[in-house]
């Protein structure tokens, strides 16, 4: 059976690659500087689906999709909780979440949240207060944020979760209306959405050798167990002979069939492109080790090039096991840890909130110009300035933004610094005892949705304020007025929006769009 045999392969191969990995780590090395390369997906997801099961933390395709973490799911599920407070199945999923962290049994309090109420007086035994009434007025991202506070998830500086804050941000930033909500846009394109720059995880990481191309890594394992191609037979459109055959043309499958025939040739050139597809492949796995290389080879009747290789050079095979050889070539130099400076994952604090700075480790969309990238940045840096003390917290996470350059960052800072100035601060930051809001998201009487950069709420009045990184349009103004006449009906206060450009240098222009009577 050919389906048993490739699952006995598949588990000599797991079993060796323990055995690798555990003599490795007794040296010194960690996890995080061992890749497995496989040809084929399907090793690939058998290894990363049994390793893990080892308790080993593995890279994969399949584990750097965001929805594959445990957090990432327990956010979610809280979402769908408080947009839909009759959701059993996400009230069911944050309270095994929360057990299984309080190392409790789920099954004596399953009986216990027959009601809502039932189920926040079991989050409150454990000193989370959720509630839900309050969160649902929020944006998405400070709903994210307050649930991170009412979790204490913050200290787990988790990168699926600092992924997630860019992806929900991102998302309160659009301008489309396509979605109702965000849960709905998850749903939809959650499945796809992966880590990019996954540093900082100490995880055997599993790739295929095709996603390896460019990349090195202490430890490469090389299991030469799959076939070389595919299972597809390849084909070839060919030219007849008339005199002999009835068609002009044919499409044949170019197998050994061939080898006696007048399309020998196309026969013996495919073998050759196979042998030199082989090469290559091999070529760049081999070439991903920084100091060791471990192939596993396939037992055949005829000795492989490998094994050829190493009676050639007189290496002894030294295993005790006769179904199986090692050899060794090279020297073994003992493990020395480099140590490498990383940049803090800092956030933005101050007393009213904990922000978290949109990170850089969610896949980039390319067909985004240059400009919308700076402009996004911009919004998203001032959306963390709430008072005047923020500015500097904010100037400190620039320095090491890497998706700035160094004349961006000067641009940046001179953006900042200016915030506080005399023509700027009355307005941007108000009366004394005035909250400041940023991208609020409101929804009129007719369900249209507005995202407001900046709400200013005083004592007996209202400021609104819009940032635009662009030239001058007219759309703007309407835009503006609308934000106005819609704070004004939800408060019944006096309310004045301004627009503050951003020109390429930095440099920043008020201007008063409209007051509300």
């Amino acid at each position: 059976d050919t389906q048993a045999k490739k699952s006995d392969v598949y588990t000599f191969v797991f079993q060796e690659i323990l055995e690798i990995i555990a003599a490795v780590k007794k040296e010194g090395y960690q996890f995080s500087d061992i890749a497995i390369l496989c040809r084929k997906n399907d090793m690939a997801s058998f290894l990363a689906r049994e390793i893990s099961q080892k308790e080993i933390d593995v890279l994969s395709s399949e584990s750097l999709l965001l929805n594959q973490s445990i957090e990432v799911q327990f956010i979610i599920s809280c979402f769908q909780y408080i947009l839909n407070r009759n959701d059993e199945l996400a009230r069911i999923f944050i309270l095994q979440y929360v057990l299984r962290r309080k190392n409790k049994d789920f099954e004596p309090y399953l009986i216990k949240i027959k009601t809502e109420q039932d189920f926040l007086s079991v989050l409150r035994e454990f000193e989370y207060n959720l509630n839900p009434s309050k969160l649902v007025y929020l944006t998405n991202y400070e709903m994210f944020e307050e649930l991170l506070l009412v979790f204490d998830l913050k200290k787990l500086d988790d990168p699926y979760l600092f992924a997630l804050a860019g992806v929900i941000f991102e998302y309160d930033l659009s301008a489309t209306y396509t979605y109702a909500n965000f849960i709905e846009y998850w749903e939809e394109r959650g499945s796809k959405i992966s880590l990019s720059n996954p540093e900082g995880i100490d995880a055997v990481n599993i790739l295929t050798i095709h996603k390896s191309k460019g990349l090195q890594f202490p430890i490469v394992i090389y299991p030469q167990y799959e076939p070389r191609r595919s299972g597809k037979t390849p084909t070839k459109w060919v030219d007849l002979d008339t005199n002999e055959y009835p068609i002009e043309t044919a499409f044949i499958s170019i197998t050994n069939a061939l080898v006696d025939t007048e399309f020998a040739l196309l026969y013996e050139e495919e073998k050759r492109l196979e042998e030199l597809d082989d090469l290559n492949v091999n070529y760049v796995a081999c070439t991903r080790a920084k100091d060791r290389l471990y192939l596993l080879l396939k037992t055949v009747k005829d000795t492989t090039l490998e094994e050829k290789f190493f009676i050639s050079k007189n290496i002894e095979n030294t295993s005790e096991d006769p179904t199986k050889a090692i050899y060794s070539y090279g020297k073994f130099s003992p493990y020395t840890k480099k140590e490498e400076l990383i940049p803090e994952n800092e956030s933005v604090k101050n007393a009213n909130r904990v922000g978290l700075a949109s990170p850089p480790l969610v896949l980039k969309r390319d067909y985004e110009s240059k400009e919308m990238q700076w402009g996004k940045w911009v919004h998203t840096y001032l959306s963390f300035v709430y008072i005047p003390q923020d500015i500097d917290l904010v100037l400190d996470k620039i320095k090491t933004e890497t998706n700035f350059s160094d004349k961006d960052r000067e641009i940046a800072r001179h953006i900042f610094t200016q915030l506080t100035c005399s023509d700027f601060k009355p307005i941007l930051f108000g009366e004394a005892d005035a909250v400041v809001k940023t991208e609020i998201e409101i929804m009129s009487k007719d369900a249209k949705l507005f995202r407001i950069d900046r709400l200013v709420l005083q004592k007996d009045s209202n400021i609104v304020i819009d940032f635009k990184t662009g030239a001058a349009q007219a759309s703007y103004y309407k835009q503006v007025m609308e934000y106005a006449d819609l704070i004004k009906e939800i408060n019944n206060k006096h309310t004045k929006s301004y627009i503050v450009y951003i020109s390429e240098d930095g440099n920043l222009s008020l201007e008063k769009v409209y007051e509300t009577t």
